[in-house]
């Protein structure tokens, strides 16, 4: 459990050797070498300068439980992992988060590897880089999705690598990007249920491609 708080954390973690959580400021950098057991991290708290980054080898979940994050710099949430991995926020809590205006990271929320997004709270994503949410493979939204509230003036609404499905969820996407795509993905796109909103203001912006 990672608790913000202005400029300082709380890590709360059961002793293991295979997991080193660093952190500067609100800035928290986890690594990890499990490969037998999937760990779960869970962030709550505010901070207008603070960010989330996990290194690692084997699958894991990020729980939001009422986190509030704007970082300066880089993605407000950077899973570095090839693995899948879990987004869940947790039933009844709101949760926002705001990346670096530098625009040279991939996105508000990053994930090298498979993204499951989940859970019935509500998540509002102000994203000022190449895109609010990206995945470097599949991304999945799940039936069991709350709300998801996606604005952006650089970039993209999701992102992914290789296929996009939708389950469900309530996702509002508005973009004032010149020339960026609501929804955007580089293999097959199945929605299945859920509600979807997108505005697109600006020039030659796409709903879907």
């Amino acid at each position: 459990t990672i608790v913000y708080s202005g400029n300082t954390v709380k890590v709360s973690h059961p002793k293991n050797k295979n997991i080193q959580i660093q952190y500067k400021g609100a800035k928290v950098v986890v690594q990890s070498d499990v490969t037998d057991q999937e760990v779960e991290y869970v962030l709550k708290g505010k901070s207008t300068d603070g960010s989330f980054e996990l290194n690692g080898v084997y699958k894991a979940t990020v729980t939001l439980d009422g986190v509030d994050l704007k970082t300066q710099e880089g993605s407000a949430i950077n899973l570095k992992c090839g693995k899948r991995m879990k987004l869940n926020h947790t039933k009844g809590a709101t949760n926002s988060l705001v990346d670096g205006v530098d625009t040279l990271h991939k996105a508000c929320i990053y994930t090298k590897g498979h993204l499951e997004i989940g859970g019935e709270g509500r998540l509002t994503l102000n994203a000022n880089s190449k895109n609010a949410i990206a995945a470097k493979e599949y991304v999945e939204i799940q039936s069991t999705t709350g709300k998801i509230a996606i604005s952006s003036a650089t970039g993209n609404g999701i992102s992914s690598g290789a296929n996009l499905t939708i389950n469900g969820g309530t996702i509002d996407i508005n973009l004032s990007s010149v020339d960026k795509k609501a929804l955007k993905c580089d293999s097959t796109l199945t929605i299945n249920g859920g509600s979807i909103r997108a505005s697109l203001t600006g020039d030659g912006g796409k709903g879907v491609k």
